[in-house]
């Protein structure tokens, strides 16, 4: 979020058979029908769907509207108003001419939010800038898609009006955004990251990973905690806290850490937690920063399996392993060195693996050595990888102890 920028909307989710449904609106106490639904305006706002398969995913597609396009909810509230007041139904109206109102409301909000951030001083608008570009991409895709469908009609022209406008609105926030960017770079002064648009995502799948077992589960907020520098994205459902995500500086994942009645339930050193959180939101991001060191965890690496984990030292930039180990009561992660296949070793009948990154389709894949020959400087090894993939000659240098 921006310093100077606070998101007021609320978001619902609710059951619809079997499918899930949202709506944003921009104040509780305003009439429903100034809600931005999405069975009914999903047509509205680009990339929105009129159902979804989880809670989870409807309220990530909700969030995304809040924090990266909120004049489509804007829009949709004014242009209700606008409508009850010139005595017009929104059932009445051609579809049509729905979609004209709105993206003109929408673009009447964009403009004028242009205008207050004109008045800011260069260092205060610098995300709030980045914030308007991102949004008026997707509020330039969403009528771009529209106009796609329509092709003709009554309506087109006015539609390509207000896209050519929304062209030059743009245009406009990218010339400010470039001369401020000389002016920074003239001072010395480093650019900001917005980390929202990099973190909403991690927290989204994390989400949906915890489905099985929390069907409200929700990315609830994502903020900075000033006193570790971290950031958090919070995990809720219905019933309340579930677990908190932390991210450095970097975007990386390095904790996961149960909340609420989860931290009763399911203690972080606990087995429990382990099976039922840690792996599957940390298999869903794909990554983990190893606590305490700068070793990175590649968990969807092909060389990775449950309990050796293929990771890098950002430190050294070489290759290492992290064991994760369980017992009936806690678990833990500890660093491994890769060990190396003695040159001449012989391996007839045992597990190996491949480290060759150039062989794409066994890079990580173990096999058994079926035959070795020895040709002085080195050792050829002939692997059978099974699963179809055949038997690959392989030398000590492309190959590991599975």
């Amino acid at each position: 979020m921006a310093k100077n920028e606070k998101i007021l909307m609320f978001i619902s989710v609710a059951n619809l058979y079997d499918r899930y449904v949202f709506l944003v609106g921009h104040n509780k106490g305003d009439p429903e029908e100034t809600y931005l639904r999405s069975l009914y305006d999903f047509d509205l706002v680009h990339g929105v769907e009129s159902t979804y398969p989880t809670f989870a995913e409807a309220h990530a597609a909700a969030a995304r509207v809040v924090h990266f396009i909120p004049s489509a909810v804007l829009a949709k509230k004014a242009s209700v108003l606008k409508r009850a007041q010139e005595d017009k139904v929104e059932s009445t109206l051609a579809p049509e001419d729905r979609v004209v109102d709105h993206f003109s409301e929408q673009y009447r909000l964009m403009d004028r939010r242009l205008r207050q951030i004109k008045t800011e001083e260069p260092d205060d608008r610098e995300d709030l800038l980045h914030r308007f570009l991102t949004e008026i991409d997707a509020f330039k895709q969403g009528m771009q898609a529209i106009l796609d469908e329509i092709e003709t009609g009554p309506n087109i022209e006015e539609l390509k009006g207000i896209i050519d406008d929304v062209k030059s609105l743009k245009d406009e926030a990218e010339s400010l955004q470039k001369r401020d960017s000389a002016k920074r770079s003239a001072s010395g002064r480093k650019i900001n990251i917005d980390p929202l648009p990099f973190l909403l995502p991690l927290a989204e799948v994390a989400a949906k990973a915890l489905v099985p077992i929390h069907e409200t589960v929700r990315v609830e907020r994502i903020e900075e905690d000033p006193s570790s520098g971290y950031y958090i994205a919070s995990l809720e459902d219905d019933d309340g806290q579930v677990c908190d995500l932390h991210f450095t500086r970097k975007m990386l994942m390095c904790s996961v850490c149960p909340s609420g009645r989860t931290a009763s339930i399911c203690p972080y050193h606990s087995r429990k937690f382990m099976e039922t959180y840690w792996e599957p939101i940390v298999t869903a991001v794909g990554h983990f920063m190893l606590p305490g060191k700068n070793i990175l965890i590649s968990y969807n690496h092909p060389g990775s399996t449950r309990s050796r984990l293929m990771a890098l030292n950002l430190d050294s930039g070489s290759e290492c392993t992290v064991g994760l180990t369980a017992d009936d009561n806690t678990w833990w992660l500890k660093e491994e060195k890769i060990q190396k296949i003695a040159s001449g070793a012989n391996l007839v009948g045992k597990e190996i693996r491949c480290t060759k990154k150039e062989l794409p389709g066994y890079y990580g894949r173990t096999g058994t050595v079926k035959n070795q020959e020895d040709k002085g400087d080195y050792t050829e090894y002939s692997v059978d990888f099974r699963r179809g993939l055949g038997i690959l000659v392989l030398t000590d240098k492309d190959i590991e102890p599975a």
